[in-house]
């Protein structure tokens, strides 16, 4: 099986926390060309987190703007650009929640979509998704947002469309 010779959609997902590496990982996996480019702030893993990548970037909002801007302008902007999506959790703890501006960065920046994870980084994956926060973040941008978070079952799904207002959905654990 050739991993470059595919038929299907493919989604290519990276992380980091350098935007020179991050563009260049960007360039990279163009070459492939992939439908989409999905960077990922929102991996709460200790061993992503120490190394300053995934949800420990939420905690620096100045640098996710670099990185959102570098990625984009690696692979390049106009219609025929790899759309760049990004995924977020609604922040680092509950007292420091910020994916709205998160959110407004990755539109400024050129993100095509993006997907909030209904939980802090300290929340891991306990307790209940925050479908309050994933609606809020999908009134004050105008880019796609999907929701993430406690959906496994079909009627949760619907509700969760309904209640979020998100243009779609991500089934993660619960797929299992």
């Amino acid at each position: 099986l050739d991993i470059f010779d595919y038929e299907r959609p493919v989604g290519i997902q990276i992380f980091g926390g350098d935007e020179e590496a991050m563009a260049m990982s960007s360039k990279i996996v163009s070459a492939v060309n992939p439908d989409l480019i999905d960077i990922n702030f929102g991996c709460p893993v200790k061993k992503v987190v120490n190394g300053f990548a995934g949800s420990a970037l939420m905690r620096d909002e100045p640098l996710v703007q670099k990185i959102l801007e570098a990625v984009v302008q690696a692979v390049g902007v106009g219609p025929d650009a790899i759309p760049v999506t990004l995924k977020i959790r609604t922040g680092w703890d509950r007292e420091h929640k910020n994916a709205i501006d998160i959110a407004r960065l990755a539109e400024k920046a050129g993100i095509s979509m993006l997907t909030v994870h209904g939980r802090t980084r300290a929340d891991l994956y306990h307790g209940e998704a925050e479908y309050e926060t994933i609606t809020a973040v999908k009134s004050n941008v105008s880019i796609p947002v999907v929701a993430n978070g406690d959906i496994n079952t079909p009627e949760k799904a619907a509700f969760v469309l309904k209640e979020t207002g998100a243009d779609a959905i991500m089934i993660g654990r619960a797929a299992q």
